[in-house]
């Protein structure tokens, strides 16, 4: 079996986490690989094809995961599992302390996977990203609220007056969708979330549609640029009268899950909810 290891470069302690995971896997007969500069660090080959890594294990927060998962999802079907090292982590929800009982799992094939809808964003320019988490136009330096028309497979929902629009993955829907009042959404739902950010009508409110609809989002005021965020790594400038369109991509992101570890004992646990105060 194949492992890509991949710490953040941002957290200092993702290294001897990293370093711990490679031990344990060699004591095993899994062999481990990174990327170049990683793997010097930890002393182990990065001399791998991606296609034939078994699995991908991040070292960080969600938004490790993010930016590994947007490198290699064209390249691999490995799937993804992440130790949390960050403090929320809907994504990365492997516990540093188990680590060694889940990498047992792993290799014993004590798990299954989670396949997650992934969007595909054409900007103005013709330019296409895969979108994980979310799409996001916000009005940016404007002073006022912006002016946005939203099309589902071409036909009008509504002109928005409002600081800005997000359209998430059922993955990015405990991201900014969640803070912007958006809805949750069980990850492996085939929907998207359109969320209104502080729309100028109350009325406005979040929309749960078919993974298969395709949208198009116009910036129609006639003010400054607005931004378009995604996930929160790709930046575009859009200008009055150019849209961007949004459909559900070919490829899906691969996500390892384990029985005793369930999306609503997540909820639970990171949205503090609690049951009856008696």
């Amino acid at each position: 079996m194949n492992f890509l290891i991949a710490p953040s470069y941002s957290k200092p302690e993702a290294i001897p986490v990293a370093q711990k995971i490679v031990k344990i896997l060699q004591k095993k007969g899994v062999t481990p690989f990174a990327e170049e500069e990683i793997a010097n660090k930890l002393g182990i080959s990065s001399d791998f094809s991606p296609k034939d890594l078994n699995f991908i294990i991040t070292c960080g927060g969600d938004g490790t995961i993010l930016q590994c998962a947007r490198k290699y999802i064209k390249l691999c079907k490995a799937p993804i599992v992440g130790v949390n090292l960050g403090k929320l982590g809907f994504l990365a929800d492997i516990h540093f302390a188990q680590t060694e009982e889940r990498l047992n799992q792993l290799i014993n094939g004590n798990y299954s996977i989670e396949k997650r809808l992934v969007l595909q964003t054409t900007l103005p320019n013709g330019k296409s990203f895969l979108t994980i988490n979310d799409a996001v136009i916000h009005r940016g330096s404007n002073r006022s609220l912006i002016e946005l028309k939203v099309l589902i497979n071409d036909r009008l929902l509504n002109t928005f007056k409002t600081d800005g629009y997000i359209v998430s993955t059922p993955t990015g829907a405990t991201a900014y969708s969640l803070a912007a009042g958006g809805p949750l959404i069980l990850p492996t739902q085939d929907v998207l979330a359109l969320t209104p950010v502080c729309p100028h009508t109350l009325s406005n409110r979040p929309l749960v549609t078919s993974g298969k609809d395709a949208l198009t989002i116009e910036y129609v005021s006639p003010l400054k640029p607005v931004d378009v965020t995604i996930d929160g790594i790709e930046r575009y400038t859009l200008h009055t009268g150019e849209s961007i369109k949004i459909k559900a991509s070919t490829k899906y992101l691969s996500m390892v899950s384990f029985a005793d570890r369930d999306y609503f004992t997540i909820l639970r646990e990171k949205l503090h909810w609690k049951g009856s105060s008696q």
